[in-house]
């Protein structure tokens, strides 16, 4: 869409049946993981995203300063959105597991070494905000076909959404002690991205993590 609503219908869905589609979806259009958050919704570490930015350690990203309220509540620039799609795909997949440098920043190693040994994986290729976007908006796309009325502004990192607590709430992972969101089995190579929709998810436990993701 071109603009924003002013006003959209919720769509009434239960989770049980947008899992069901999210899983055909996601499998065909490569993300990892989905889950949804309904709207709105309390951040319970919103008091750290405050204290973050009043200590200035957001250093010179400006732009975090801007609005900073929007980002802990999606419904001030979408009052119209029901619920927060969450989705996750990995970047890690075909690296070997014994890559000895996979941060950016490393040491420089011998001569013959590949330039991708002082790279962080995840922009060892093209960039995810092109691509994982797409991905994402052809699952939305997809959910459209089912639900015409459908309204959804999905966002890759271009968003003002604080995306690892929302994918946490999501049921994506668990936040640790590095400050990433972890999966279980996927580990934290994880690119996040959120879309504000108008679905009204019913089975959503209120304002608390859940168990699992919805995909």
């Amino acid at each position: 869409m071109s603009r924003r609503p002013v006003d959209a219908e919720p769509i009434r869905v239960t989770a049980a049946d947008l899992a069901a589609d999210l899983s055909r979806l996601c499998l065909e259009n490569r993300v990892d993981l989905v889950g949804a958050v309904s709207l709105p919704s309390a951040l319970h570490h919103e008091d750290r995203w405050w204290d973050y930015l009043a200590e200035g350690r957001h250093g010179n990203l400006d732009y975090l300063a801007h609005e900073p309220a929007n980002r802990v509540d999606p419904t001030r620039r979408n009052p119209w959105a029901r619920s927060l799609l969450v989705f996750g795909q990995r970047y890690t997949v075909g690296w070997p597991t014994v890559d000895p440098d996979p941060s950016a920043g490393g040491p420089p190693g011998p001569p013959d070494d590949p330039w991708t040994g002082r790279v962080a994986r995840y922009a060892r290729g093209l960039d995810y905000h092109d691509v994982f976007l797409k991905d994402i908006k052809a699952v939305v796309a997809g959910l459209a076909e089912r639900w015409p009325d459908l309204v959804a502004f999905p966002a890759t990192d271009t968003g003002p959404y604080l995306e690892r607590e929302w994918a946490w709430l999501a049921g994506l992972g668990f936040l640790g002690k590095n400050t990433c969101l972890i999966h279980e089995k996927l580990g934290s190579g994880l690119f996040l991205g959120v879309a504000p929709t108008n679905l009204d998810v019913e089975g959503l436990p209120a304002g608390q993590p859940q168990a699992e993701p919805l995909y």
